[in-house]
């Protein structure tokens, strides 16, 4: 009887345990230091960061680029920035000025050249990805993907949710992408423990 009440309380502690330490248990209680930290932690609880492509094949993985967008959109605590993406940007910018764009994407076969026509003619992110203008229709070789604020991030479980669930929409996607920013820097560490 005497195991069996302590089996039932030993489940009952591990489905309470938290992950990690919260920034404020590494600093000494009844300091400034401490004080400040909490009252930062409580009061300035947004970061940023963004979805970062390697080398994808923006032109025909259009639909999938979407799917993540719409993926990651839909988090809690996840807000984007300016919109966010630059596809849906690129896209109905496209849109009315040509063939470029037809079952919602653009025609593959037309990416680079609405990138390059789009660069040319306004001050849009596109303009600031590095591509090998001696291959023009080379894949982007780094491109911020989608730009958001996490807001809300008051405990180091607030992170780990959202490192898991961002990282799994990226994974899920296949695209060769990955989340960077100090939400991801700094907490992935807990994701292990």
């Amino acid at each position: 009887l005497a195991s069996g009440v302590t089996l039932v309380v030993a489940i009952g502690g591990l489905t309470n345990l938290r992950v990690g330490f919260e920034v404020t248990d590494v600093i000494p209680e009844d300091t400034p230091d401490h004080d400040f930290v909490g009252e930062y932690m409580a009061n300035f609880n947004t970061y940023n960061f963004e979805i970062v492509g390697r080398a994808i094949d923006y032109p025909n993985k259009q639909r999938e680029f979407m799917e993540l967008m719409k993926t990651i959109d839909s988090l809690d605590r996840v807000r984007p920035i300016n919109g966010g993406w630059w596809l849906p940007q690129l896209i109905s910018w496209a849109r009315g000025r040509g063939d470029f764009v037809e079952d919602g994407i653009i025609r593959p076969e037309r990416f680079y050249e609405v990138v390059d026509l789009y660069t040319s003619m306004s001050s849009g992110g596109v303009a600031v990805f590095p591509r090998d203008e001696t291959q023009p229709d080379r894949p982007l070789i780094r491109a911020p993907v989608g730009m958001y604020f996490a807001e809300g991030m008051v405990v180091t479980q607030h992170f780990v949710d959202l490192i898991n669930e961002v990282r799994g929409a990226i994974e899920a996607s296949g695209l060769p992408a990955h989340p960077s920013g100090l939400t991801f820097t700094y907490w992935e560490q807990y994701v292990q423990l």
